[in-house]
């Protein structure tokens, strides 16, 4: 065989419109634009095509063959032959040792070595009845799709399979799979595309074409730079009548969830949906990080911020809910115990208020605090009406972050642009201008972090351990995780975090657990809402936590002068005290500037809810600015409002 480039330019006409393809390092390329337009022309799909490594090409189509002079003689004829056999060609590939093979409706031919489990598979799916879609060779592996779900494969890149296993998992049809010659791949199931080792203009055609909302029918990755994306009918994907995420995806904004990423600039997204209180699925879009390989999985991890909160509060009533039934006299908690009174001799808050109250300042404590007043209860505390600064949860840099007790972090330790030192903007107290605990609602991540203090010194075990013995082992869920510093694998998988304006930020994690330090998948915090929805019970039919427990959660508590403060514990309360029978909502939103927005939102007398994950941030503009990445998540959620049939004055805080 011989290789000779053409430097043809690529046509553009009206017949490309929804056919992107570059074939630059094909032979004989004018033929095969051409007969693309021509099958275009004509509404003809294509059956079966395949490249070798120099790049010549097959293609059949409506029982005909056509192919570069160069392609291998004897798999030409072979085609040729089972075609006036009556027999239908179905799938074709070649690896990068130039072993082709073609499968048949009566089985399949290779002109060389192919495995033996790859041709087994093969004839035991023709011999059952099963239509193979596409098949996939490479040099250690391969792949075959039959209908809808089905599957087989074997060998292959670590990465692919990985998609391919999520992507079944989620409910998704996987339309097509090409791995090109030198090991690249694209896969595109319900118009999701996922890849590795593509060009930045090769995965822009191919993301220009999903945000289009083109429905590509046959991926082709071919030698070099080369690939094709067919659509022989020019259709456009349309919300599947019924299905909740087809209206999520192609109804978001009045376009469809890919093009309204792109248009808000937003990296990466995890959704999940619940119905009837079982997670309907969790799907990822867009990337891990920007510019490079790596795709989002429903698996993937995200940065939850604020969304951490009701983690928190779901791991603070479980965890009083054991002490109570340990059956040690003395040794209950409650949810309104004073965390002052029942502190810890030499633990993390007694520590904590020792130093706060030396008359001369130590660590990161600035002279002059208020005495530290009476009523900081678990309930006033998670509810933000425990009188608490409005203190941010402090950020730290990787590698610089540290496992410091929770009393160092209260106490002003930070970790960002360098080594851990004491910052003065970084310590927990109270706000004397908040007025006694009771007082009034003021947000405050410093309650969260007592809270937290308080139930590690009365378990002797980290919050993080808290939240996986309490919760996570509890519930089956592996995608989830308060532990700081992370795990490497864990960290590895989790999504990056970026803002709009300055692209990918330093990796941060957030030490302060139960006020904004968990990272999850949007499924497995779904599992954790259908708790609260679910009168303490999870997915699976286990009691998690006491119904009196869900219903102090639920309830919008009432501040001092007998007005509400809209907040439960760890979760917003726009409607109110959220019921069986009231049809309120409760929700809650998370931000880390230039790094993530999150914010989920559910129902108990409906038994449903959402979940949103962003690893994009639009720091530099307002929330309500109409460019900001909240807009997108109003466009997911209102899109899954109308399919469900949510009423409006359902309150979801956006």
């Amino acid at each position: 065989m011989r290789y000779l480039p053409l430097l043809l330019s690529l046509a553009s006409t009206s017949a490309y419109a929804t056919n992107w393809r570059s074939t630059a390092s094909l032979l004989d390329r004018a033929q095969l634009q051409t007969l693309l337009t021509n099958l275009d022309a004509a509404d003809t799909a294509i059956d079966a095509w395949a490249v070798e490594p120099d790049g010549d090409w097959f293609v059949t189509a409506n029982n005909a063959v056509y192919h570069s002079p160069g392609f291998s003689p004897s798999f030409i004829q072979a085609a040729k032959w089972n075609l006036i056999f009556g027999r239908a060609l179905r799938a074709a590939d070649c690896n990068a040792a130039g072993v082709c093979i073609l499968v048949h409706s009566a089985g399949w031919y290779a002109n060389g070595a192919i495995p033996a489990a790859l041709g087994t598979t093969i004839n035991s799916w023709t011999s059952g009845g099963t239509v193979i879609r596409d098949v996939e060779l490479t040099q250690s592996g391969w792949l075959l799709l039959g209908p809808g779900s089905v599957a087989s494969y074997t060998g292959l890149d670590a990465d692919l399979r990985d998609a391919i296993w999520d992507r079944r998992a989620t409910g998704r049809y996987i339309a097509d799979v090409s791995i090109g010659t030198d090991g690249r791949w694209m896969l595109l199931a319900d118009n999701n595309p996922m890849s590795e080792g593509l060009s930045a203009s090769q995965r822009a055609s191919l993301d220009a074409v999903v945000e289009g909302a083109h429905a590509v029918d046959k991926l082709l990755l071919g030698n070099s730079s080369s690939y094709v994306l067919y659509n022989h009918d020019d259709d456009l994907h349309a919300p599947t009548p019924g299905d909740v995420f087809s209206a999520i995806e192609q109804n978001a904004g009045g376009t469809n969830l890919w093009e309204r990423m792109a248009s808000y600039g937003i990296v990466g997204v995890s959704i999940a949906v619940v119905e009837d209180n079982e997670v309907v699925a969790g799907r990822g879009y867009g990337q891990l990080q920007l510019g490079a390989d790596g795709d989002v999985l429903s698996s993937t991890p995200f940065d939850l911020a604020s969304l951490s909160k009701y983690v928190g509060a779901l791991t603070t009533l479980a965890a009083l809910e054991e002490r109570n039934y340990d059956g040690i006299l003395g040794n209950s908690l409650y949810l309104d115990d004073d965390v002052l009174d029942i502190r810890v001799p030499e633990g993390n808050v007694d520590r904590w208020k020792a130093d706060g109250e030396l008359a001369n300042p130590v660590k990161g404590f600035p002279d002059g605090l208020p005495a530290l007043p009476e009523g900081m209860t678990f309930r006033r505390l998670l509810s933000h009406t425990g009188s608490m600064l409005s203190r941010g949860s402090t950020p730290s840099e990787v590698p610089w972050v540290s496992s410091a007790a929770p009393s160092v972090w209260m106490s002003g330790w930070r970790c960002v642009g360098g080594p851990c030192d004491w910052s003065t903007n970084a310590y927990a107290w109270v706000d004397p201008t908040f007025g006694a605990p009771g007082t009034e609602y003021n947000y405050s991540n410093a309650g969260f972090m007592l809270t937290q203090a308080t139930l590690v010194d009365h378990f002797d075990t980290p919050g993080s351990v808290l939240m996986q013995d309490l919760l996570f082992d509890r519930m089956g869920l592996v995608d989830i995780s308060g532990h700081y510093p992370l795990d490497e694998d864990f960290l590895a998988r989790r999504s990056r975090q970026h803002d709009v304006a300055s692209g990918l930020q330093v990796e941060n994690e957030y030490p302060w657990t139960f006020a904004g330090g968990v990272n999850a998948s949007a499924a497995d915090y779904a599992e954790l809402v259908i708790v609260a929805m679910n009168e303490g019970w999870d997915s699976a039919g286990h009691p998690m936590l006491r119904e009196d427990s869900v219903e102090a959660l639920l309830t919008d508590n009432m501040l001092n002068d007998g007005t509400n403060a809209g907040y439960g514990l760890g979760v917003l309360l726009g409607d109110g005290t959220a019921r069986e029978d009231n049809d309120a909502g409760f929700w809650h939103n998370g931000g880390h500037a230039e790094q993530a927005v999150t914010w989920f939102c559910g129902s108990p007398s409906r038994d449903q809810a959402i979940v949103v994950l962003l690893n994009t941030d639009s720091d530099g503009l307002s929330s309500n600015d109409p460019a900001h990445v909240n807009n997108f998540i109003d466009d997911v959620i209102d899109a899954w409002r109308a399919s469900v049939g949510w009423p409006s004055a359902i309150n979801c805080g956006i």
